[in-house]
């Protein structure tokens, strides 16, 4: 099994009346490289 370092769930971000994400999740594992790209 292996280990999770960073989870997050359920995140939303919205600019005004913009919504620029809706219910995000996101979970990485210990043990590799993830990168995570934006402004």
């Amino acid at each position: 099994m292996t280990d999770t370092v960073i989870e997050i769930s359920g995140v939303s971000k919205s600019y005004g009346g913009v919504v620029a994400n809706h219910n995000i999740s996101l979970k990485v594992p210990s043990g590799g490289i993830t990168g995570l790209i934006g402004p």
